[in-house]
């Protein structure tokens, strides 16, 4: 699949084609290279000293944490305000105002929290950019959807998430190449935005409609764990094909997925993207930077309608166009 821009009105295609729920989009200079530096900044941060990164951990929600598998730094901006979240969200945002940001994480990344910041900022908005984009023809108000982002309070952290993870890919108990990394599943949110891997990983199905009925395990939005809420699918996603990302891409691209959201707010139009992470043969580790923004009301009602009734909208959106 060839790359194009966030604002290309070719986005709807390729995210509707083979029903596959994703699209490879081209970032300028600028824009590839703050997402290497954090990158780059991410990867000095998993090989400092123990105590360092124990200062990270925060809660369960937030900071550093690791398994025998892979290490990931969870982050969260602070939640934009009801009736200015498009607006922030759309909008460049200089290097000044990115470092005058103080996330409430609740953890201490030292000198990596300012490229973290950065880092969010840059993707929260080509992730907003690209649901300009996918809704446009559709009738739904896109302030309107961006606004569903909203944080809880003005004192809340968005509910949208980046993560960066480094996957170790050695024995680890993992067992052999191809070992699942990270399982099958959906992303809960509107859409999620990945930097390249720095080694294969990343694989997503494409060929047949994904059908929601072979979900497994349906949590709520909000899990009282702390777990991340993606939807995890069962034994019929063996039966789809599945293709390997990074060998399609160039370094100037990302990949965006369309999340569960978005496809129960365009009734299926726009299909969520299943995907997930395995070894590579080569058994080399492999980072990567994921931004997902997510709405801050339940996904899991019924929004297959919304669209055609606000009735079974929630009350903080108004989703047709005037």
């Amino acid at each position: 699949m060839a790359g194009m821009k966030i604002d290309d009105s070719g986005l709807v295609a390729a995210v509707q084609a083979n029903r596959g729920g994703y699209a490879l989009v081209e970032l300028g200079p600028d824009e590839t290279a703050a997402l290497q530096k954090l990158l780059t900044a991410a990867s000095h941060f998993f090989g400092s000293a123990p105590d360092v990164k124990g200062k990270a951990k925060g809660t369960s929600k937030f900071g550093y944490k690791a398994s025998a598998v892979k290490e990931r730094v969870q982050f969260r901006l602070p939640g934009c305000p009801r009736g200015a979240v498009a607006k922030a969200m759309l909008s460049d945002v200089s290097l000044e105002e990115a470092a005058a940001v103080a996330p409430p994480n609740k953890a201490d990344f030292g000198e990596f929290q300012t490229d973290l910041v950065e880092g969010a900022l840059l993707l929260r908005r080509l992730a907003a950019r690209a649901i300009a984009t996918l809704l446009q023809g559709t009738g739904l108000n896109v302030d309107a959807v961006l606004e569903a982002c909203a944080a809880e309070s003005s004192s809340s952290p968005s509910v949208s998430v980046l993560n960066i993870y480094k996957y170790f890919n050695g024995d680890g108990g993992h067992g052999e190449p191809d070992a699942r990394n990270c399982p099958e599943h959906t992303d809960p949110g509107f859409v999620s935005v990945l930097a390249k891997g720095t080694a294969d990983g990343l694989q997503i199905a494409t060929g047949r409609p994904y059908d929601v009925a072979c979900c497994t395990g349906l949590t709520a939005f909000h899990g009282a764990d702390g777990a991340d809420p993606s939807i995890e699918v069962g034994p019929a996603a063996e039966s789809l094909e599945w293709v390997t990302i990074e060998p399609m891409m160039q370094p100037n691209q990302i990949v965006v997925l369309v999340g569960e959201s978005l496809r129960r707010l365009t009734g299926g139009a726009l299909p969520a993207c299943l995907h997930r992470v395995v070894q590579n043969e080569a058994r080399q580790e492999r980072m990567n930077a994921i931004y997902e923004l997510r709405p801050s009301v339940n996904i899991f009602q019924d929004w297959a309608a919304m669209s055609e009734t606000a009735a079974k909208a929630p009350p903080c959106l108004e989703l047709t166009s005037s």
